[in-house]
């Protein structure tokens, strides 16, 4: 994983936005105080706060069952799929679990690995489209009343009219994988034409048109309109229940006063924006900055206690979620050692 340019470039940000971080905490108070401001949360909100998230996770896997189609998954296996997939991005570098999830559904459930992955794929396409909902909501219903256009929030306008053109770019490749399979068959064959047909005694050019032909029915459920009100439903319920899992935060610490609902789904988007990004394993330092700048920024929060948020929060979901998978994979008669090497063993498309 260290030879990989996505790793390092990951780690380079998360120095450099913990840098900023940190100079925050430096300048306008101490560590002393952002540590004092942590003892003195109410943590009995904790609990309703990590709730609400497994909460979301569980309709994430209801929603990813519905992308498999059938035969249908045990939504019980999905969530703890799920779980293990966030304990992985959390411990390990560019966002691992997202492939973990996939080469073990794959192998579990004897499915194809580019039709799993083609389910993963439009589930992110609808998490983005999800924040960008949630962010267009926030703007035009209840903006951050501030008396001038700070940098926080051109980057996050600007950040969301980038979302924009990135969903609505994939948004026309998935619909025209899902409507004209044919052409789109007929487009691969035309650009593989001038590839040879081994590598290294493999085949390659069937190998990627099967790949193709599997990355279509991965997407099959698409051509059922319900599916779609379904999934848009679901997506809804995901992004409502984590936010209102962080507003439940931001009233353990006594910000509620402050920041609203809409604060606290603002806050969220920021937070997932900036998670898009390649970072280190569990977001560290680009969370925390986004978290800290919002509400510093945006919401005029203290630094002591806008810094103690981001951490409180981050803390409140990472360390669960590590938990929650070390179970799953022991549910799953799994190791962690399996799951860091689950790609050796991925099941052959065939």
């Amino acid at each position: 994983m260290l030879k990989d340019v996505k790793v390092w470039v990951g780690l380079i940000i998360s120095v450099i936005s913990f840098y900023f971080f940190n100079r925050q905490v430096q300048e306008f108070t101490s560590w002393g105080d952002v540590f004092q401001t942590v003892l003195s949360v109410s943590y009995i909100l904790f609990i309703p706060s990590i709730v609400l998230n497994f909460v979301s996770i569980y309709f994430r896997a209801l929603r990813w069952r519905s992308f498999l189609g059938k035969p249908h998954e045990p939504t019980g296996r999905l969530f703890a799929l799920m779980c293990i997939c966030f304990m992985g991005n959390s411990v390990l570098p560019a966002r691992a679990g997202e492939l973990i999830r996939t080469f073990v559904l794959a192998r579990k459930g004897q499915r194809r690995f580019t039709e799993v992955l083609a389910t993963v794929v439009v589930e992110r396409f609808f998490d983005f489209a999800g924040i960008l909902v949630a962010l267009g909501a926030v703007l035009l219903i209840a903006p951050p009343r501030i008396e001038e256009r700070s940098n926080l929030q051109l980057i996050i306008e600007t950040g969301g009219k980038a979302s924009v053109v990135f969903v609505a770019g994939a948004a026309a490749v998935l619909l025209f994988l899902t409507y004209l399979p044919e052409w789109t068959r007929g487009i691969v064959e035309w650009i593989t034409r001038p590839f040879p047909e081994k590598i290294g005694g493999r085949p390659l050019r069937r190998k990627i048109l099967e790949m193709t032909v599997s990355f279509e029915r991965g997407l099959s459920t698409f051509r059922r309109p319900a599916s779609l009100v379904w999934t848009a439903f679901l997506t809804l319920l995901v992004w409502l229940l984590l936010g209102w899992s962080e507003y439940v935060m931001i009233q353990a610490f006594g910000m509620s006063d402050t920041i609203s609902f809409m604060g606290a789904i603002l806050t969220m988007v920021a937070i997932c924006l900036a998670v898009a990004l390649p970072s280190a394993p569990g977001y560290v330092g680009i969370y925390h900055l986004a978290a800290q700048a919002v509400l510093i920024e945006l919401y005029n929060i203290p630094a002591d206690k806008a810094s103690a948020f981001a951490i409180v929060l981050w803390l409140s979901q990472i360390v669960p979620m590590i938990i929650a998978g070390l179970i799953a994979l022991n549910r799953m008669n799994m190791t962690f050692r399996e799951i860091v090497h689950v790609q050796e063993t991925a099941p052959e498309e065939s």
